[in-house]
């Protein structure tokens, strides 16, 4: 019974690590750098119209939780405040956002457009994760379409020596190809 448990709880982390959704998440703050209380932030869907909404907390942190992969046009307001739109963010899988944002005062029905890209860096988790586009996989002359060998396109990933029959294996970061 022992047993059967450790395997369900192994196996539930491992799908827990497996994740098609994103985040994101920050913090509101004013003009004098202290933190905006009940802001509201809305992630839309691009592609279908979809809103995710969240508040910022006392400590003026949002968390904008399980977003499909997309792009979105993301809208921070706050009663007094200048609203701010950052429009075409773009998520991928297990992606973790950080987009924190500066309210300036001003009437609501302004709205300043803020065109940047997100930093690559997550300082927010030390997960590993690469999203390979569609197109250069349909141009990538794979021997026998196998999926494993895509692998190999992601840093810190190189093909292991055969064990046991395994032909397709491969080792992350140096770790042993039963561990990926």
């Amino acid at each position: 019974m022992l047993r059967l448990a450790f395997l369900c709880f192994s196996l539930a982390a491992v799908a827990a690590a497996q994740t098609d959704t994103a985040i994101i998440t920050g913090i509101v703050t004013d003009g004098s750098g202290a933190a905006v209380p009940g802001a509201q932030v809305n992630a839309t869907n691009q592609a279908t119209g979809l809103v995710f909404k969240a508040v910022s907390n006392d400590a003026g942190v949002y968390v904008v939780p399980a977003l499909p992969i997309r792009r979105y046009d993301v809208d921070m307001t706050h009663q007094g405040c200048q609203g701010q739109r950052f429009p075409g963010l773009a998520v991928s899988a297990g992606a973790r956002a950080k987009l924190d944002v500066v309210l300036k005062v001003g009437t609501v029905n302004e709205v300043v457009e803020v065109e940047s890209e997100l930093p690559v860096l997550e300082a927010e988790t030390s997960s590993l994760g690469q999203v390979i586009e569609n197109t250069p996989i349909t141009q990538m002359p794979l021997n026998g379409r196998n999926y494993q060998r895509l692998a190999v396109l992601s840093p810190g990933v190189l093909p292991s020596r055969s064990r046991n029959f395994v032909d397709d294996s491969f080792s992350v970061n140096g770790a042993n190809m039963f561990q990926n």
